[in-house]
C-alpha cells in the first residue's frame, strides 16, 4: 500500500495533539465456493464529522456507465 501511494507512513509524534489516528482491522471471509478473501478496512466510526472530514463519498454506478 505504501509503494502504491494509497497512504503515507507518518510517525505518531508528528500527529497534532488535537487529532487522533484512524484504526484499521482485517476482515476475513470464506466465500461459498471455498475461496478465502481478506480485506483491510478503516474504522471510520472513530472520525468526527467536520473535524476529521467534510464530505462523504459513495461509489454508485450510473445508467450511462452500465
Amino acid at each position: 500500500m505504501i509503494k502504491r501511494n494509497v497512504w503515507r507512513q507518518t510517525k505518531t509524534n508528528k500527529i497534532p495533539e488535537d487529532r487522533r489516528l484512524i484504526g484499521s482491522k482485517w476482515v476475513f471471509r470464506k466465500k461459498r465456493n471455498g475461496v478465502f478473501r481478506a480485506r483491510l478496512v478503516g474504522l471510520g466510526y472513530s472520525q468526527i464529522p467536520g473535524v476529521d472530514h467534510k464530505d462523504n463519498f459513495s461509489p454508485v454506478v450510473t445508467d450511462n456507465t452500465l
